[in-house]
């Protein structure tokens, strides 16, 4: 894996969904976050198929 992070005004996207993450894992558990992670996926996938979603679009769906 080759993770790339972006800074803006000194925040983190990495930092920010390693936070997003942490807080799912301590109040559910690592299989929670995979369930999430995996029905957020099929979510923006039906979404990007039926044209659902842009790309102007993506910035706002992409919310854990």
């Amino acid at each position: 894996w080759l993770v790339y992070d972006i800074v803006i005004d000194g925040v983190s996207l990495v930092r920010n969904y390693r936070g997003q993450f942490e807080k799912i894992i301590r109040d559910s558990s690592y299989q929670g976050l995979l369930e999430r992670l995996r029905q957020r996926v099929k979510e923006f996938t039906w979404a990007v198929e039926t044209g659902g979603i842009t790309a102007a679009t993506v910035s706002e769906r992409v919310v854990f």
